[in-house]
């Protein structure tokens, strides 16, 4: 369903990215846009067509429009976050150990949701049931793709700009699919089913 959007995207895409770059109130958003539409039109380019080296040169030159305000905020320390999950599900399961593997700096907590002395305060029962949650410092609760974004943030700059490229733009489209038909998806690809208690085994 995305494809008949990708050559649009390509075409006036990098339309955007000088005037997205340029404005000057919150850059980290605009910027971070346009970062995104200059490196699908970059990958584009690189996996797709025979351009030599253009494409790779184009998403390397990307990085020049990652603002100062995040590099700060990446120097001032860890951001951490706590990640409730389902622990009766195998996809969640499996997404859990690949955060697990990319999480260098040790910012993310996992937490099963039937851990309930583990939770953070405030968090209720009923919002556990229909999505996973990602918690921040301050105690504010992120569920859905907005939680996925908030994990890109915390993985190092590469996995960031990857995760906010890919991940968290199919997971806005899908995300509720996804969760509300995980047992059949793990199901699917050989991972323990929601209900079996066979994740909380793996």
């Amino acid at each position: 369903a995305l494809l008949p959007a990708l050559p649009h995207l390509v075409h006036s895409g990098p339309m955007l990215v000088l005037p997205l770059a340029l404005i000057p109130v919150s850059r980290r958003i605009t910027r971070l846009v346009a970062l995104v539409l200059m490196l699908v039109h970059a990958l584009v380019f690189g996996l797709l067509l025979n351009w030599g080296l253009y494409g790779w040169t184009l998403a390397a030159a990307a990085c020049l429009l990652i603002p100062s305000e995040t590099w700060d905020a990446r120097a001032n320390g860890p951001r951490p976050l706590t990640v409730i999950f389902d622990d009766d599900c195998g996809l969640c399961f499996w997404v859990v150990r690949f955060l697990r593997r990319l999480d260098w700096w040790r910012n993310l907590t996992f937490v099963a949701a039937s851990d309930e002395e583990s939770h953070p305060d405030g968090i209720a029962a009923e919002r556990l049931a229909e999505s996973w949650l990602v918690v921040d410092g301050d105690g504010t609760a992120h569920a859905g793709a907005a939680g996925l974004f908030q994990v890109c943030l915390s993985l190092p700059l590469p996995w960031t700009v990857l995760g906010t490229v890919f991940a968290v733009p199919v997971a806005a489209l899908s995300y509720r699919q996804i969760a509300d038909n995980r047992a059949d998806l793990s199901v699917a690809l050989g991972l323990a089913a929601r209900g079996t208690g066979a994740a909380a085994e793996t």
